[in-house]
């Protein structure tokens, strides 16, 4: 398990699944999933918090087995599956919101998979169990809509993805400007339904800035092209290696990658 912001069900049966999103779309819906996901996995005495996984347009993370009771709806936690998402609302791209839903149901699928009675009870927003906007209009208007959408995947017998380690991601920087790399060569993304596209086959999008991703890249001898100064592949480029310099590991978006893709650091 990623985060230790879990306990034992002490026999406790799972009933039902709950919807949650981070927070108020207009605050919260740029923020880094990897940021979400690093706070669900950090202790923080009594105001520890968790979720069995987070869903975003990118992907899933899953941080807590669903066989323990993650922290994320009080006294609903032993009997509960908890699933927080990207948040969303009329002025979200519709392309992000519909990787999102897409995502949340394959996880909820899976969940059917694991636990086959859950496909029988409705998706629970958070505020049925304790006194918060979470996880919002948007949400909670489409609960059915989502569960309908798992159920489909669950009875087709459709797995869902654990991702692989993706052969590209794209990056996008502050401005909004995006780059695509294959950890060998990278180019600008001037075409908004291409961005779309490598999303919706599922590259992940994570945010950076210029000089994070030039930190990965040095002159190729001949100058004619930029190639990674140590890199092979795209798994290669998100794992760290030996004698990283302490510089690099703080400028690098490493964490992100790592995140964003599942892939565990390599310190040997």
């Amino acid at each position: 398990m990623k985060s230790p912001n879990y306990s034992n069900r002490h026999g406790a049966a799972i009933q039902f699944l709950v919807v949650h999103w981070w927070g108020l779309p207009d605050w919260h819906r740029d923020a880094d999933p990897t940021r979400v996901i690093h706070h669900l996995c950090t202790p923080a005495g009594d105001k520890s918090v968790s979720a069995h996984a987070v869903v975003y347009p990118g992907g899933i993370e899953e941080l807590v087995d669903p066989e323990y009771a993650a922290w994320h709806a009080r006294s609903a936690n032993r009997v509960s599956i908890g699933i927080e998402c990207w948040p969303w609302d009329a002025k979200s791209p519709k392309h992000l919101v519909e990787a999102t839903l897409e995502n949340l149901a394959k996880q909820i699928a899976h969940y059917y998979q694991l636990y086959p009675h859950l496909a029988k009870e409705r998706l629970h927003p958070h505020s049925e169990h304790v006194a918060t906007q979470c996880p919002g209009d948007y949400y909670r208007a489409r609960l059915d809509q989502i569960r309908a959408r798992a159920l489909e995947i669950y009875q087709n017998q459709e797995t869902p993805k654990r991702k692989e380690p993706p052969k590209m991601i794209c990056f996008q920087y502050p401005d909004g400007r995006c780059v695509k790399t294959d950890g060998i060569f990278y180019n600008y993304i001037g075409d908004p339904n291409h961005l779309q596209a490598l999303i919706g086959a599922g590259v992940p999008l994570v945010s950076a800035t210029p000089e994070q991703m030039e930190a990965w890249y040095l002159p190729a001898p001949n100058g004619l092209e930029r190639v990674p100064g140590r890199v092979k592949d795209l798994k290669d480029m998100a794992t760290d290696f030996p004698g990283m310099s302490d510089s690099l590991k703080r400028t690098s978006v490493l964490a992100k990658i790592q995140a964003t893709m599942g892939i565990p650091s390599r310190q040997a």
